[in-house]
């Protein structure tokens, strides 16, 4: 099984990396961080830019106006937004358009999709909501929905808010306005992605705002969000050792430069350990998910929770190697670290993804599943 990416997928890598540059990802998250976040006009900038680069129709057929792109295509993209501290989460909006392009009514696609995917309408997807969905109830001919504390990235910015959700007939996604929702502002850890909180009571909604995903739907859009996430995380964790590594070669101290100690030779080598294993995780999990393999949703467990844990440790690092200068967030090496302690949570921490992984393998009483192995292989 071949899971290395092709001289054409890291041809797009590297153009999508000059467009985030000039972005100037790291200069927002600053700006954010000093208390200037990037305003409406400057988000939907951004997001016109990556819809023009055909980044958003990623997962759309081409006769729908799409790229056609797959995921291993999009992997190596999203880890360089990551390495890049990209404010604007194209992961969530590339999961709405995968879901849409999937599972809406022909009339549903047609009303969301175009907006979101040429970049005049920007979508947000709720955070945390798979694991405390909303509930959706019949009301007539219409539907209703109620919500306790769903949060909701970029409230300010969003024209579009996407919210997972239990339906009568199982897991659905909803779309509603973002002008008609009351979004309570919210103090968060990383700056650069602002948050607020969403509660509904009874709110109605109409049949064209609803995507029935079905369990299985509910479990693969899972398991895309955590593969995301996880190339996010990589490349934080990546641009997080490239900038330490540097600072080792070039910081002086007793007469030469300080990466020539031991002590920081090994941990800067025990995070490169870290970086390579996690890239082949992401790979064979994106391969995994792409060929539809029937125990996809264990590895893309399995490279979330890699990540989550050790892009955490690779950033702690690198503030440590940097004789704690990064401790502030006067100093990049916090900026990432703050973006890896966020990401370590999106789509379920590691704590979570093992546990399903046990659920997937195990039995109750401590017995492996046969029909488990037989998945994996």
């Amino acid at each position: 099984m071949n899971f290395a990416y092709s001289d054409d997928q890291r041809a797009i890598e590297t153009v999508m990396d000059r467009v985030f540059q000039d972005l100037n990802g790291i200069g927002l998250t600053r700006r954010a961080y000093a208390g200037h976040p990037p305003d409406w006009q400057e988000m939907h900038d951004a997001g016109r830019i990556l819809a023009e680069q055909g980044l958003f129709g990623a997962f759309i057929a081409e006769d729908e106006g799409g790229s056609g792109l797959g995921l291993l295509e999009v992997v190596p993209v999203a880890a360089r937004a990551g390495a890049r501290l990209l404010p604007l989460s194209i992961a969530a909006v590339m999961e709405i358009l995968w879901a849409l392009g999937r599972f809406a009514t022909p009339d549903v696609r047609a009303r969301w999709l175009p907006g979101i995917a040429d970049g005049s309408r920007l979508a947000v997807l709720a955070d945390g909501a798979f694991f405390a969905p909303a509930t959706v109830t019949r009301d007539g001919a219409g539907w209703r929905v109620s919500v306790e504390e769903i949060l909701v990235p970029h409230p300010d910015a969003a024209d579009l808010v996407v919210i997972p959700a239990t339906a009568p007939d199982g897991p659905a996604l909803l779309v509603l306005e973002r002008d008609e929702l009351l979004i309570d502002s919210l103090e968060v850890w990383d700056r650069a992605q602002p948050a607020g909180r969403l509660t509904l009571r009874e709110h109605p909604l109409g049949a064209e705002r609803i995507v029935m995903l079905g369990w299985d739907g509910q479990a693969d859009l899972i398991a895309l969000s955590r593969i995301l996430a996880a190339a996010d995380l990589y490349g934080v964790m990546g641009e997080t050792l490239t900038r330490t590594v540097e600072y080792l070669k070039t910081r002086r101290q007793f007469g030469g430069p300080i990466g020539r100690f031991q002590a920081l030779k090994h941990t800067a080598a025990a995070d490169h350990v870290r970086i390579v294993n996690a890239e082949l995780a992401l790979r064979f999990a994106a391969l995994a998910f792409s060929e539809n393999h029937p125990a996809r949703s264990f590895y893309a467990a399995l490279c979330k929770a890699y990540a989550s844990e050790h892009a955490i440790t690779v950033t702690e690092d690198g503030v440590h190697l940097h004789g704690g200068m990064g401790f502030t967030w006067d100093a990049d090496l916090h900026l990432f670290l703050k973006r890896a302690w966020r990401l370590a949570a999106v789509g379920g921490t590691a704590a979570r993804c093992r546990r399903e992984m046990a659920a997937f393998a195990f039995t109750e009483d401590g017995s492996v599943k046969l029909g488990s192995l037989q998945q994996l292989s």
